[in-house]
């Protein structure tokens, strides 16, 4: 489809896998796989998302030449009230330093320009932890995707 595509803006998009995934395969894989396949929920994604997967993927797949390439990464320290990030951030963070929760500022980075967002993985596509806006910290991400727009526009799309 490249021939019909100008640009493509990745957010929060693992482009070299992520290390949580491969410390789930490794610790996780054997318990919940068979609870997965009973329940009929697919779980191959996880395995896509390895580091060693990914590498592969991007050596088949490489970049169209007519296409421009941006992403966005989020940038999120967890606290107390976060316990569901604690575990990712901290294995991500060791590994590969600033991430979302899910996926470090250097796996999501791609193309030409990396935005950072400040925000978990999940407010990246703005939806709302509860404990967040409760807090009043959770962000409207609505500005955010229009900046994107508004760049495009400027940059002649």
């Amino acid at each position: 489809m490249a021939e019909r595509v100008l640009s493509l803006t990745t957010i929060g998009t693992p482009h070299r896998g992520t290390p949580f995934a491969d410390w789930g395969i490794r610790r996780l894989a054997r318990f919940l796989k068979p609870v997965l396949k009973y329940l009929a929920i697919p779980y191959d994604a996880f395995y896509d998302l390895t580091t060693t997967s990914c590498k592969v993927f991007n050596a088949q797949t490489p970049d169209a030449p007519n296409v421009r390439y941006f992403s966005v990464a989020g940038s999120f320290r967890p606290d107390w009230l976060y316990p569901e990030w604690q575990l990712p951030y901290r294995l991500i963070h060791s590994r590969e330093g600033p991430n979302d929760g899910l996926v470090s500022e250097a796996s999501a980075t791609f193309g030409e320009d990396l935005t950072i967002w400040k925000g978990d993985h999940v407010s990246l596509i703005n939806w709302p932890a509860p404990a967040m806006k409760y807090r009043g910290l959770w962000r409207d991400r609505v500005s955010d995707y229009a900046a994107l727009g508004r760049r495009l526009v400027d940059e002649g799309f």
